[in-house]
């Protein structure tokens, strides 16, 4: 699951939610791996 490509809209509210969601997902894939 890559999330690098993930280009938030010029809207602010999707990148406020991204940030912390991208360093949620890398946390849970580095324990599943």
């Amino acid at each position: 699951m890559s999330l690098g490509g993930y280009s938030p809209p010029a809207d602010s509210t999707p990148s406020v939610f991204f940030i912390p969601l991208a360093a949620i997902a890398n946390k849970i894939e580095s324990q599943i791996n």
